[in-house]
This record gives C-alpha cells, sequence and structure tokens, in this order.
C-alpha cells in the first residue's frame, strides 16, 4: 500500500509543480513582447518556477521517497505534453 501511495503523492505534486513550471513558461513567453526589461521577466520567472519545482521534489520526496520523486517527474514531462500540445498551432483547425 505504501507504494501506491507514493505513487499517487508523487503524481499529483508533478501535476502541481508541471502546470505551474509549463504553465509559468508559457505565461512568460506570451509576456516577453510587451515588457521593457525581457531580461528580468526570464530570469525572475525562472527562479520562481526553479523554486516550485525543488519545493514539489522536496514534498515529494518527503512522503514519498525516491518513487513519489520519480512520479512526480513523469507526472511533470506528461503535464509538459499537454502543454505543448495545446500551444502548438493546428493547421486543420484554423489555430
Amino acid at each position: 500500500m505504501e507504494l501506491v501511495t507514493a505513487l499517487a503523492a508523487g503524481a499529483v505534486v508533478g501535476v502541481v509543480v508541471g502546470g505551474a513550471f509549463f504553465g509559468g513558461l508559457a505565461w512568460t513567453v506570451n509576456r516577453l513582447a510587451d515588457t521593457r526589461m525581457p531580461g528580468r521577466l526570464i530570469l525572475a520567472s525562472l527562479a520562481v518556477r526553479l523554486g516550485v519545482v525543488a519545493g514539489g521534489a522536496w514534498v515529494a520526496a518527503e512522503v514519498g521517497g525516491l518513487t513519489a520523486v520519480l512520479a512526480l517527474v513523469v507526472a511533470a514531462i506528461g503535464v509538459r505534453t499537454v502543454v505543448v500540445r495545446r500551444m502548438t498551432p493546428d493547421p486543420q483547425r484554423g489555430r
């Protein structure tokens, strides 16, 4: 039962961390053209996003050890796939 709990906890944290990281990246890229200091925006965004990832990895490691951290990574990669597919224009749909 501990394995299932670790996997579930890691996956939940991974979805949150992945959503925050890649959602924040998308937000940053969309704002770059409108800012007067893009370098500061990029660095601040990176610092916040890496902080979220580090915090999420720490929480997952405390809750379920390496198993939860691996589940976090897999879930975050899954979120990345969803974000990339949603942001990529589809020529057949006119997006």
